[in-house]
């Protein structure tokens, strides 16, 4: 099986303002605004696109989905168990 075509600027613009992201973040460490990064669904093919773009800070100015300048990838989710240990209550 070949691999899916990633989601073109049209249809990541429509997954962004009709469905939303399924999974998102910031981090603030960009001078000007926000480093983000969002995971969209796209439903044709049940396949999951994280994309990484910059949001300007106050107006918005700068949008990295909105403006087509941003980093994208195909994602899957993967559980993941953590064990740990703990003290025995006295």
């Amino acid at each position: 099986m070949s691999e899916p075509n990633p989601p073109t600027h049209e249809e990541l613009l429509e997954m962004f303002y009709a469905n939303g992201a399924v999974d998102s973040g910031v981090d603030d460490t960009w001078r000007w605004g926000t480093e983000n990064w969002s995971v969209f669904h796209r439903e044709s093919d049940d396949t999951h696109w994280r994309v990484k773009y910059r949001v300007g800070s106050g107006d918005c100015e700068v949008h990295g989905i909105r403006d087509n300048d941003y980093f994208m990838v195909r994602v899957y989710k993967v559980k993941k168990v953590i064990e740990t240990w703990d003290v025995v209550p006295e």
